[in-house]
């Protein structure tokens, strides 16, 4: 799976904020409390869901938020879909129609939420 593009909206700081990713590794860094960390939670609960207990509304209305990428597989299959804060229906194409909850399927293959975590962030403890 390769993420092509991220794009969020009323998360945590980010009003709007849109990163479009290069093919290869791509670095995004920054002072503190630029939102380097929420972008990469943003990714996270893009491709997994917003947990339902997430604290991201001390800015935005939970209604307001909407995190959207679109990301593609080694077949070239793309998919450009979005995610929205709920119990239910919560993974929605571009146009803002459900998707099934194993859309993701052919993108994620066996990454999981954990092994991403782990896997694809960076961070450093000082």
């Amino acid at each position: 799976m390769r993420i092509r593009k991220l794009r969020v909206r009323g998360f945590r700081a980010h009003d709007e904020s849109e990163v479009r990713f290069a093919p290869g590794i791509n670095l995004i860094y920054g002072p503190n409390e630029a939102g380097k960390s929420s972008l990469l939670r943003a990714m996270r609960d893009l491709l997994y869901g917003i947990h339902a207990q997430t604290p991201e509304n001390f800015l935005h209305r939970y209604r307001d938020l909407r995190i959207a990428g679109r990301i593609s597989n080694s077949a070239g299959r793309s998919l450009d879909f979005q995610r929205r804060k709920g119990a239910k229906n919560t993974l929605l194409d571009d146009a803002g129609n459900v998707l099934p909850d194993d859309a993701l399927g052919a993108f994620l293959g066996v990454v999981d939420r954990a092994f991403f975590s782990a896997m694809f962030g960076l961070g450093a403890v000082e």
